[in-house]
Parts: C-alpha cells; structure tokens; sequence
C-alpha cells in the first residue's frame, strides 16, 4: 500500500480524510472485513464519518471491487451471525472502521412480536474518529465492554428474531451512531409507534465493591414505562441493580431516539453487568446469566407491546 501512496511515510501515520489507494489490497479476502457497513432494506450507504458524507454501496463497489451489501440470505436465514468490530490499533484498519456498522434481521417466521421492530444498540466496538483510537468501552485487566455487548446482543437478536421480531444490530462510537439511529428511524417512520430501541453496556468502576446493573431512560412519557417493564422483568429473574429503580439520564444513543427525528418512544440503555466486580463478571462470562439475561429483555418487551 505504501508503494501506491507515496504521500504516506508511515503505514501508522495515516490521517482522517487523508485519500487512500487500495488498490493493492484488492485480493485480501479479510480486507471487507474490515471495512464498517451501512446496510439498510431497500437502501444501503456507505457512511464516511471522516467528511460526513455517503456514497453509494454500488459506487463503493465499482470503486474498490469489493461488496459491502449484506445478502438477503443473511437477513433471512433466521440465524443471527453478528460481524462485530475487532480491536486494532492499525490507523489503516481503524479509517476503514470509522463508521456505524448496521446489521438488519427478517423473521422467517411468526410469532408474540411479529410486526415489532426493535433496535439493538451493541455498546462500543467502534472509532472514534477525532483521536481515531478504537472505542472498546469500559475495560477490567483483558476484559473489554464491547466483546460482551457484541455476544449479548446476537444472543437478544436471535430470540428476538424468533419471536417474529425483525431487529435491527447497530454497533459504532457516539459519534457515528446517531446518523445510523435516525436513518433506520426514518426508514421505519410508518411503524414507529411498534419499535423499541435497547442500548447494552456492560459497567466498570474504581470502586471494585460496586456491583449489578442498571436501567436507564431518556426524559419522555413511554420510555419511561418500557424501562420499568425492564426493570421488573430484570428483577423477576432475579438479577441485581445497582440503583432501586430506573434511572431518567441524558445519553446520547436514547436521546438520538427519542429526539424529534426519531420519535422512539421505547427507548432504553441496560448496563447489564459490572466487568469490575468479581462475581458479576463470572456470572456475565456464563451461558446461564446471559440467557436469564436476554429472556427477561424480550419478556419485557413483549409486555410493552
């Protein structure tokens, strides 16, 4: 790649909106892999969050011979396979993955929540495209938020999606999330009043006695309602809280959601965990947590419809 760009002295010193020719990476097989995606049912865009402009995938495609489009098979095949970010601290790899990472999920078949919508935000695993450092989330030794975020949010999409659900997975930093919010928001502005959005985070603390989990809300009517369905449904299975009811706070993914653009009234953000406190963590790391988990979530929803 150096040799086709000869206006970059160092494979690590290359800078936002700074031009590329990848031509020589055409071939690699994981390249794409690296490379964030917008898909969207019926449209899908590239969003390049360094110039805050999109291109086309079918532009994206003639240009680099690559595909960015996630197949209908993979929509439909009622199986959630989710293509999380990997960490890197490669400044090539880290400009390919600056932008929101959307995954969209057709139920093939019905069920409680056929004609829902629901939003999955998987917390972190994105760049921050300002210092362009990797957006991995609250860290505890070698455990990281987003790799937990990643594996709980295929495990609610999945039996989301066998509800009759169709969910959608976005994955990103705060700064290429909203655009991704309000797009799916506006592709599904006929049926908003029948999609939720979820934000899963997992909590670290200094104060390694703190422990449990916490729900929280931006300031409306509705989602106020849906975080305490969460709320209770969390602490029926018999999962702890940091807190002794949901929290009203003003974050960045639900307030994006619940904004005028977006008009998500159900619209939460679940700490789902403390990686920092000893027995959280091994009950975050086990099947039997994340299922309580997960099933208590999609309980709660489906009362919320």
């Amino acid at each position: 790649m150096l040799e086709t760009n000869p206006s970059i002295e160092k494979a690590d010193n290359i800078k936002p909106n700074q031009k590329i020719d990848i031509t020589s990476l055409i071939g690699d097989k994981t390249f794409k892999e690296l490379v964030a995606t917008y898909s969207a049912q019926g449209r899908n865009d590239i969003i390049n969050i360094n110039n805050n402009t999109q291109k086309s995938v079918d532009t994206m495609d003639t240009e680099n011979k690559i595909s960015f489009k996630q197949t209908e098979e993979e929509k439909t095949s009622g199986t959630v396979k989710f293509k999380s970010f990997k960490r890197s601290n490669d400044a090539t790899e880290l400009n390919a993955m600056a932008a929101a990472n959307v995954q969209e999920f057709i139920p093939i078949k019905k069920g409680e929540l056929t004609g829902k919508t629901i939003m999955i935000n998987a917390g972190h695993g994105g760049v921050t495209p300002k210092n362009m450092m990797f957006d991995g989330g609250a860290i505890n030794n070698d455990d990281e938020e987003y790799k937990y975020t990643a594996e709980y949010s295929e495990a609610l999409a999945q039996k989301l999606l066998d509800k009759g659900a169709k969910v959608v997975i976005l994955q990103g930093s705060v700064y290429t999330l909203p655009d991704a919010i309000v797009h799916f928001a506006k592709e599904n502005a006929q049926n908003i009043d029948n999609t939720a959005f979820i934000s899963l985070h997992f909590d670290a603390f200094d104060d390694k006695t703190i422990k449990g989990t916490s729900v929280f809300y931006q300031g409306n009517k509705s989602s106020r309602p849906f975080a305490c369905n969460i709320y209770n449904s969390m602490e029926k299975a018999g999962i702890n809280f940091i807190h002794n009811q949901p929290i009203e706070k003003n974050l960045q993914v639900t307030r994006t959601a619940t904004s005028d653009e977006c008009k998500i009234n159900n619209a939460v953000l679940v700490e789902c965990g403390t990686i920092s406190y000893f027995s959280d963590l091994k009950n975050i790391k086990s099947e039997d947590y994340k299922d309580k988990l997960t099933n208590s979530l999609v309980q709660a929803i489906i009362d919320s419809f």
